[in-house]
């Protein structure tokens, strides 16, 4: 079993309570999406027959959150087992340290390439391959916004997720 998932849950958990047991009002927006897909192949003759296939893609939960300068941004995907199961896209605590910067730590977008990100469909572009566009990692960043430049500073020590542990190499 992944003992990471009950773990992150836990910290969206805690994060999410302390914001409404606060005195201040806090944000919290709560959104997700659900796909599916039809797929027609016409050089398939048995699909042919069936008139295609219609089938489950993704369920997403999103959850946004804020208060006192500090917030919360995450993204969790519910694909289908023979596509990989679930998978954090994007998690991160972020810190505001005036209304031009900002800290945030976690599974953060890495600031390089085409922003926010150029591709739209699921075939993505050249670019996503090569890791230029749409792409989040382990790290920590700075970013300010100024009245003539923007700019963001980060460190990322390894990629989305590594196996920790006994069972593991690593």
């Amino acid at each position: 079993m992944n003992k990471k998932k009950p773990v992150l849950w836990s910290i969206l958990f805690l994060f999410l309570s302390a914001c409404v047991q606060a005195q201040e009002q806090p944000q919290l927006h709560i959104g997700g999406a659900l796909r599916f897909n039809y797929n027609y192949s016409s050089w398939k003759p048995e699909q042919k027959k069936r008139g295609g296939d219609f089938g489950y893609d993704v369920f997403r939960l999103n959850a946004k959150a804020a208060y006192k300068g500090l917030d919360l941004d995450a993204e969790y995907r519910f694909y289908a087992n023979s596509f990989g199961g679930g998978m954090l896209k994007h998690g991160a605590i972020g810190y505001d340290l005036n209304p031009k910067d900002k800290l945030q730590i976690g599974l953060i977008k890495i600031p390089f390439g085409n922003a926010p990100f150029n591709s739209n469909s699921f075939f993505m572009s050249l670019n996503y391959y090569l890791g230029l566009e749409d792409n989040h990692d382990m790290g920590i960043s700075y970013t300010h916004i100024g009245d003539k430049i923007d700019y963001t500073v980060a460190f990322f020590k390894n990629a989305e997720e590594l196996d920790f542990g006994n069972d593991s190499d690593l």
